[in-house]
């Protein structure tokens, strides 16, 4: 009779109210000088808190995995950087690093201004500052510095990530390069300023000629008049 294995098994029960609920039973025979089971020890522990966890990890899991699909979505099509509240990075994509030519060990722990461009105005950034600490999201354009000295745009957003007490914990920028856009605009702007110099100065240069054919023109005038009135007199 000794042979006889403890019982560890789950069971679902149900409450007075017939609410099911599920439970482990434990069951250990104790015997007598004579090896006969003398009674089981019986343990109950309701677990159905188990059944939930399980079901909480499973929803966690699909969000985890929908999040990283989220992430992969936007780092395929952005420039993703990530700061502490001190502006020092913790985080980029390879998007980042690509159009910085900086590497990934080169940007972690460095402060964002690591490709601030000289043209940009300080009190863009003074305002920016103002705008993320006081917990709302900013939007602009950018110029920055690659790592050789090249500018490039960048049309950004930034967000700062509040924890559950609403504290700021940290800043996530998405951007998007529009280094083309603004080329192709300034482009544009010069190629419209150098056709308005172009007929300004045509203008002029068409001028001049015109101006002693007319007054050739006044004084054959002035002499055909002054022969009809020579004649009338």
């Amino acid at each position: 009779v000794r042979n006889l294995q403890e019982i560890d098994t789950e069971l679902v029960y149900h409450m007075k109210d017939g609410t099911p609920f599920l439970c482990n039973l434990i069951a250990t025979p104790v015997f007598d000088e004579y090896d006969n089971i003398k009674y089981y020890l019986v343990i109950f522990r309701n677990i159905s808190y188990k059944e939930e966890l399980k079901t909480l990890r499973d929803v966690l899991s699909e969000e985890l995995k929908l999040s990283m699909e989220y992430k992969d979505a936007i780092d395929e099509a952005s420039i993703v950087s990530k700061t502490d509240i001190d502006g020092m990075i913790t985080h980029v994509n390879d998007a980042f690093c690509n159009i910085s030519q900086y590497s990934r060990l080169e940007l972690l722990g460095e402060n964002h201004n690591i490709i601030r461009h000289p043209d940009m105005p300080k009190e863009k950034f003074t305002e920016l500052w103002k705008t993320i600490l006081a917990k709302k999201i900013w939007k602009g354009t950018v110029k920055n510095r690659r790592k050789d000295g090249s500018a490039y745009y960048v049309d950004a957003t930034i967000k700062p990530i509040l924890n559950t007490k609403g504290e700021i914990v940290e800043f996530i920028s998405i951007r998007h390069d529009i280094t083309e856009q603004i080329l192709a605009k300034e482009a544009a702007q010069k190629a419209l300023e150098a056709k308005s110099a172009f007929f300004a100065k045509a203008s002029h240069e068409l001028r001049t000629p015109l101006n002693a054919i007319i007054n050739f023109t006044e004084m054959v005038i002035d002499d055909f008049e002054e022969m009809f009135t020579d004649d009338d007199a």
